[in-house]
């Protein structure tokens, strides 16, 4: 263990934390490590106890839960189980539009709302608020998390961030002082990776030697291809990618360019981290008692074994309960026990945006890897994004110094024809730049054709 790593999460971190208010998330995680090791039964009675004390709070303090008891016929004390969220209806991002007044609990002083938003890579972004309880929570879940890779609080964090939101401002000496005596991030911008900067960049990584990366897939991802394209030398020990879907092929490229094992996290950023994958790689455990999730159909009922449209239940967020939420993701949830032994449960794969989700002629939608895998199988040397902008109707936006080869075209075509079941009509459309979107993600699929699935 690094001496200044241990000196400083003993010392100077605790001192920063209690100066923001934010010492709590230290006691949470030692709370967490221990949760975490109980049975399947004991984690559940501890998410049982949640629930009761999230709903009873949300019937006495939130307008808009009071009037779906009423609706529903029902009381908090009426529910016996976590099954019981099957009588509440979803809510939506529209739904919280309408309603945020009825949503908000009025025991919750508004000086104490700490407000956030979503990213707005489905369109327009989403005012929500948490307490700050919440919020330490939420950050010792991420740290409990982490912790399963080696890290620890004072260790050296980087991060290949899309979200500029998210950097720690270093303007003043001050700030600088506080992110190599306390925090110790680190993140690397895009323009760093510019190619006038790349050298640099390359050699500041190489001194660096983080104990853990944070990074979003599609960033280090192309980070390693100009790193092996340059025969440069970055090693790093562990890897964390999120905010991005990570597709089988980065994860290899990554892992080969720098000697280092990749683990998916999920969240988001109304719920923070979700779930994460552990030393095993197969799916990603999520906190049960601070979460509930279920996946439904288009029609609403449970999807069980396959991919559906996520649900999420805080169960930390007083300030604005959110139940039930629709996030916008395809997900399969896993039942079976992991082989690591932690009986935390597991999400076993994120197929996607509903709003990626590719929408075929009848109606139907299908998760968009599909047309992603064609794109893989044809083995084009260029970074794509599929638009989808009618039934059969597509445009395929690549970045490469030439236009690609008559062979891999209708590769390609015949490929979009056998997913789509149907004659497909693509646009190759050869471009300088694909842009991210305002929340700093890359999107491989969008459609323009209204799903089934809304968000």
């Amino acid at each position: 263990m690094p001496f200044l790593s241990w000196l400083i999460r003993r010392t100077t971190l605790p001192m920063y934390l209690r100066h923001r208010g934010e010492a709590g998330q230290l006691s949470y995680l030692d709370e967490f490590a221990r949760i975490e090791k109980l049975s399947l039964d004991e984690i559940n009675q501890i998410q049982l106890h949640a629930f009761h004390k999230l709903m009873q709070h949300a019937y006495r303090f939130c307008r808009y839960y009071r009037e779906i008891f009423r609706d529903i016929g029902a009381a908090p004390w009426d529910l016996n189980s976590i099954g019981d969220l099957q009588k509440f209806p979803v809510l939506t991002k529209e739904l919280i539009r309408e309603n945020l007044d009825g949503i908000l609990a009025k025991n919750i002083d508004p000086r104490r709302r700490l407000r956030s938003a979503t990213g707005g890579s489905t369109g327009r972004p989403l005012v929500f608020y948490r307490d700050q309880t919440c919020r330490e929570k939420k950050l010792a879940m991420q740290l409990n998390f982490m912790r399963w890779y080696g890290f620890l609080p004072g260790d050296k964090h980087l991060f290949f961030w899309g979200a500029a939101r998210d950097y720690d401002r270093l303007d003043t000496f001050k700030a600088r002082i506080v992110q190599r005596a306390a925090t110790r991030r680190w993140f690397v911008n895009m323009n760093d990776l510019k190619t006038e900067n790349f050298d640099r960049t390359v050699e500041r990584l190489a001194n660096l030697r983080p104990r853990l990366v944070s990074a979003y897939p599609n960033i280090i991802y192309s980070f390693a291809q100009e790193v092996e394209k340059r025969n440069k030398r970055v090693k790093f020990d562990k890897i964390v990618v999120t905010a991005e879907q990570l597709f089988e092929h980065q994860r290899e490229k990554i892992e080969k360019v720098f000697g280092a094992e990749v683990f998916e996290q999920y969240g988001s950023r109304e719920f923070g981290t979700i779930a994460g994958e552990c030393l095993y790689h197969d799916g990603l455990h999520y906190f049960a008692p601070g979460v509930v999730l279920e996946t439904v159909t288009e029609e609403g009922r449970p999807s069980g074994e396959n991919p559906g449209n996520l649900l999420v239940t805080d169960l930390w967020n007083y300030a604005m309960p959110l139940i039930r939420y629709q996030v916008g993701d395809l997900v399969r949830l896993e039942h079976a026990p992991c082989k690591c032994g932690c009986e935390l449960p597991r999400v076993g794969a994120v197929a996607g945006r509903v709003v990626d989700a590719v929408i075929k002629p009848g109606g139907e939608a299908i998760a968009g890897q599909a047309l992603i895998a064609v794109i893989r199988k044809s083995e084009i040397d260029a970074q794509t994004q599929i638009i989808q902008k009618g039934p059969v109707e597509f445009v395929l936006n690549y970045v490469s110094g030439r236009k690609l080869p008559e062979d891999k075209l209708s590769f390609i075509r015949s490929g979009f024809n056998s997913v789509m079941e149907n004659q497909v009509k693509i646009d190759f459309n050869r471009v300088d730049k694909i842009e991210r979107d305002r929340s700093g993600k890359f999107r491989y699929i969008k459609s323009e054709v209204r799903s089934p699935l809304k968000i």
